[in-house]
């Protein structure tokens, strides 16, 4: 269906084979002991950069729409991950390290005005969850949020939007604001993620350096990728399992 739907507007796909970068997802996750959907989005997000930054792109452009949103945000909210709540926003600027621009141009459109669009424009879509999403807790938070919507309609995209802006204020407050003492409340820096000013941001070394992977240089918060990590372990259980059969 993509590869038609490029074809129709003369457009050439960029297709990467997993199984020769040896990591096919479902061989990945059951190596890894992780959900599909899980690495499916490790491998995702390192392609997506990796592939715009080769090619000169200049933003990576998704279409995560106002459901998807939302329900990362409970996600995020529900288990108080500041690393994460931190980085949500449909625009995320291009990082010294390599990291390509972000943006989410259908984050205020509804899942349902999406598909509305879709239809009444003729383009022909999949309708069934992906098969790699089987076990993703997004579609639990998607479904609470969906009853929650029904009784107050209105309710996801204010609790979406009204992040956006307190998160704005917040982050605002903690890089120039200070309390009755002059510091900047230790509180906000722990529980929001947000870094003080002049502080180095989470994928930085001390010195504001860009940390790179040691394996295949790409950004990353640790020595090396999450991408490298999944792969090396992919790699070491094809080993395990060839000594044994050997």
């Amino acid at each position: 269906m993509t590869l038609a739907y490029a074809a129709s507007r003369g457009k050439k796909p960029i297709v990467v084979d997993l199984r020769a970068e040896g990591v096919p997802i479902p061989e990945a996750s059951r190596r890894a002991r992780k959900e599909e959907c899980s690495v499916c989005g490790t491998v995702k997000r390192y392609f997506f950069n990796r592939i715009a930054a080769d090619s000169g792109f200049t933003a990576v452009a998704t279409g995560h729409n106002l459901d998807d949103e939302a329900a990362r945000l409970l996600g995020n909210l529900l288990h108080w991950d500041d690393g994460h709540l931190s980085r949500q926003h449909p625009l995320l600027p291009e990082s010294e390290g390599g990291l390509v621009r972000k943006v989410k141009p259908l984050w205020r459109v509804s899942e349902v005005e999406t598909a509305s669009y879709g239809f009444l424009k003729g383009i022909d879509f999949v309708t069934e969850e992906c098969p790699m999403s089987e076990d993703a807790t997004s579609l639990v938070y998607k479904e609470a949020l969906s009853l929650i919507e029904e009784a107050m309609p209105g309710t996801r995209r204010r609790f979406y939007q009204g992040f956006l802006k307190n998160r704005d204020v917040l982050k605002n407050f903690v890089e120039n604001g200070k309390d009755k003492n002059g510091d900047v409340p230790e509180l906000f820096n722990v529980h929001l993620g947000f870094p003080r000013k002049n502080q180095s941001p989470p994928d930085q070394d001390i010195d504001g350096r860009s940390r790179k992977c040691i394996t295949c240089g790409a950004p990353t918060y640790a020595e090396t990728c999450s991408y490298c990590r999944l792969k090396e372990t992919v790699a070491k259980a094809r080993r395990r399992t060839e000594k044994k059969s050997g």
